[in-house]
């Protein structure tokens, strides 16, 4: 399907569920949250992406979120992070960003907001060494086809600076067939993808340390239930989450079957 086909299809889904206001801490409890109580069962990555997050964490500390889409999780950053930058290819999405955050802004709901703009991850116009941390949510395998994405990346970090991302990953050869089965169905076969091994090896050729934490092995089944479960289901997916962790130590060789992964880029 053509990107431009897609964008339009994009914003008219966009203008059936029009939502300028954004609960933050509906958000919160989205991608962070409790799952017990909140009832999302989203996936342990973005706690463990947050966990990491606050770790680096420091006065005057710049944040630039890659594809930040229509600023959700940009917004909730800055009620952790001093500066907040977020960017998306999508004009429609930032337009979206923009008026979430004049809302927000009209409300006196935060102290600091984030600043939005339109970019190309190849091409930023974002000056040298100028961040302290990137943070993507599922953005990685949409931008990997594109040329310099891990020379722009490395070169707008600081020394020392790092780059967190929230990611699917595609070893499992089993999953990707129901994967691009159901974007078929969906219609997205051929925009949507998956990151692998040798995409993060060629991503992070100039940093000086690159860690992949795989996780959701087992628990790979929360698919079959959704993302908002009943009381009965919940317990069994995140002991799934437990027990992977413990099965994933014993046995490393089944990480690369896992369907998601954190990956840190350090400079």
């Amino acid at each position: 399907m053509d990107n431009r086909i897609f964008e339009k299809r994009h914003f008219e889904e966009m203008r059936k569920n029009e939502r300028e206001k954004v609960d933050l801490k509906e958000v919160e409890n989205w991608y962070f949250g409790n799952y017990l109580k909140s009832g999302y069962i989203r996936s342990f990555r973005n706690r463990r992406a947050l966990k990491i997050l606050k770790s680096y964490y420091k006065s005057e500390c710049i944040l630039l979120e890659y594809g930040c889409g229509s600023g959700e999780i940009s917004l909730l950053f800055s009620k952790y992070f001093d500066k907040v930058t977020g960017f998306d290819f999508s004009q429609i999405s930032i337009l979206k960003a923009l008026k979430r955050k004049r809302n927000l802004e009209r409300n006196g709901k935060l102290k600091n907001f984030p600043y939005f703009f339109c970019g190309d991850a190849s091409l930023l116009g974002v000056k040298n060494r100028s961040v302290d941390i990137v943070f993507g949510h599922g953005v990685l395998h949409h931008i990997k086809k594109y040329d310099g994405i891990g020379e722009e990346l490395y070169r707008i970090l600081k020394d020392g600076g790092v780059a967190i991302f929230a990611e699917n990953l595609g070893e499992n050869k089993f999953l990707e067939k129901i994967r691009k089965k159901t974007w078929e169905k969906k219609g997205l076969l051929g925009i949507e993808d998956t990151l692998k091994y040798k995409d993060i090896e060629e991503i992070g050729l100039n940093f000086k340390r690159v860690e992949v934490i795989e996780m959701s092995f087992l628990s790979t089944v929360k698919r079959l239930f959704g993302y908002r479960n009943n009381f009965a289901v919940r317990p069994f997916i995140l002991m799934l989450f437990f027990l992977d962790e413990i099965i994933l130590k014993i046995f490393p060789f089944l990480k690369k079957y896992c369907s998601e992964s954190v990956i840190i880029f350090r400079k």
